[in-house]
């Protein structure tokens, strides 16, 4: 997503035309115009970013409310719409009372003055030094300091609409300056060439290796989201009939209708593929010196353990086991294989099958004469038997829908210990505004192993 999209720009105020008069009319709608087409570009931003962070259904209404109507607004005529593109109008400067453009302009002037450059730089470091949990439970909860403020740290100057959103809709613009900080890498400038890189991996200790989809394209198995990806593949082949492509993936969808995902499953089984070069390197740098501290991957494909790396954790599971998702039996993952293989949905031995519903023997009533087609009994009508019985299993990747394993918050403490671990003491204020965003907070970061 690009910066710009988020960043209100200063407002273009020039000095009137020496030969013409100001028009007063025109100078008002250009400023409407701007102000609008910043609040325009803000929205589409977020809306944008809801691609990579995640935001539910409630938050996107929040941000659209009120978007479409400010969008129509009509000059004082009546005759046509304001177009929220429009620039300022050449010649013109800002007019005393727009009240719009004048509160976006005292918060620019808030934002150059809120953070120096030394409390900006400390803000950076304790996102990516203890993470974003420590950040919104230090700044936001134990310090109170209104998001809209802290999103100045991050070149974001929220317009006057989107600063009026309700807590979890800040959070999630928070969350979204966060991703793009810790998305952006600065580069080291001490390393510029492959013998620095091999120098530095020789002299490191404790490494950790971050690896995603990319690493196993050259092996045969699509990634999600490219142009080519999986879910481009499912959108435009449209065998499935989904409404959406990551339905493939969602637990609700699954539980509803298992069939489809496993009609699919048999093509990014991993015993159809074979490690690649570069899983192989980690396996190396886990043997030589034994500095490999862990590798967190985003595939469920296991390639990494098949090329025998020991210090891995997959991050969203994985098809080397699977559990009932009725008693959460869990079984090695090659006991469905042949299912999968199959196109079978397999079901789990230990919980009991199908059984048809029984139906009450009731007393045999008179029937009743000359009765029209809508007045006649159903009580002969068969009740309905359900397609599967609860006992489906499912292989441990982490669907859409469902948590991140304990195992994955563990192995960030152990790797390197929170500071400021989250505790419930921290979130007692007496205000009830910032008591809203406690509660935001607490839904959207507390650790998955408190919430069992």
């Amino acid at each position: 997503m690009d910066q710009h999209h988020l960043i209100l720009p200063p407002p273009l105020t020039r000095s009137p035309s020496p030969s013409k008069p100001p028009n007063n009319e025109n100078n008002r709608n250009g400023h409407v115009a701007e102000a609008l087409r910043i609040y325009a570009i803000q929205v589409r931003g977020f809306l944008e970013a809801a691609e990579v962070v995640e935001a539910d259904p409630d938050t996107i209404e929040d941000i659209l409310e009120g978007f479409d109507s400010l969008m129509g607004l009509e000059d004082d005529d009546g005759d046509e719409d304001i177009d929220p593109c429009v620039e300022p109008i050449e010649g013109q400067d800002s007019p005393a009372g727009d009240e719009a453009f004048d509160v976006d302009r005292e918060y620019l002037q808030e934002a150059k003055t809120t953070w120096s450059k030394a409390e900006v730089k400390q803000l950076m470091t304790d996102l990516k030094e203890h993470g974003r949990g420590y950040f919104i439970n230090e700044y936001v909860v134990k310090r109170a300091i209104p998001i809209p403020r802290l999103l100045y740290a991050f070149g974001i100057c929220l317009c006057k609409q989107l600063r009026q959103k309700r807590p979890k809709t800040l959070l999630y613009f928070l969350e979204v300056a966060m991703t793009r900080e810790l998305e952006s890498r600065e580069k080291l400038p001490m390393y510029n060439t492959i013998d620095d890189a091999v120098d530095l991996i020789r002299k490191s200790k404790r490494i950790v290796i971050l690896t995603g989809a990319g690493i196993s394209v050259s092996c045969g198995i699509p990634d999600f989201r490219s142009r080519d990806g999986l879910y481009a593949n499912l959108q435009r082949n449209g065998e499935y009939n989904l409404d959406d492509p990551q339905q493939m993936f969602d637990i609700h969808y699954f539980k509803e209708n298992p069939a489809v995902f496993y009609s699919f499953a048999s093509q990014i089984y991993p015993s159809n593929f074979i490690p690649s070069p570069c899983h192989r390197f980690i396996k190396l740098i886990e043997d030589k010196g034994k500095q490999l501290l862990r590798n967190y991957t985003q595939n469920i494909d296991t390639l990494e353990t098949r090329a025998g790396v020991q210090r891995v954790l997959q991050c969203h599971g994985s098809f080397a086991t699977a559990s009932c998702i009725n008693c959460h039996t869990r079984h090695p993952g090659n006991a469905i294989e042949d299912d999968i293989m199959n196109h079978r949905v397999p079901l789990c031995k230990g919980c009991p099958p199908i059984q048809p519903p029984t139906k009450p023997k009731a007393k045999k009533k008179p029937k009743k004469k000359n009765l029209s087609v809508w007045e006649q009994d159903d009580d002969d009508d068969e009740p309905d038997i359900p397609a599967y019985p609860p006992g489906i299993m499912k292989p441990d990747i982490t669907f859409f829908g469902e948590k991140l394993s304990n195992e994955f918050d563990k192995a960030l403490i152990e790797d390197r210990p929170l500071r400021y671990p989250y505790t419930p003491s921290t979130l007692g204020s007496t205000n009830p505004d910032q008591q809203d965003t406690n509660k935001a907070y607490q839904s959207r970061y507390r650790p998955s192993w408190q919430c069992r």
